[in-house]
């Protein structure tokens, strides 16, 4: 499964009230185990 999937589905799962301030890189991290360029990358190009 993709990073992006991984995040997806998390943030999914959590409902609209579960990143209130937003997906985080750190949090991206945590959620897909991706790198921290992946994370950056992912999260400024939106997947």
């Amino acid at each position: 499964m993709r990073a992006q999937e991984k995040a997806l589905l998390r943030m999914l799962r959590e409902g609209p009230e579960g990143f209130k301030g937003g997906l985080s890189t750190g949090n991206y991290l945590t959620i897909t185990g991706a790198s921290a360029v992946t994370a950056t990358r992912d999260l400024a190009d939106g997947g």
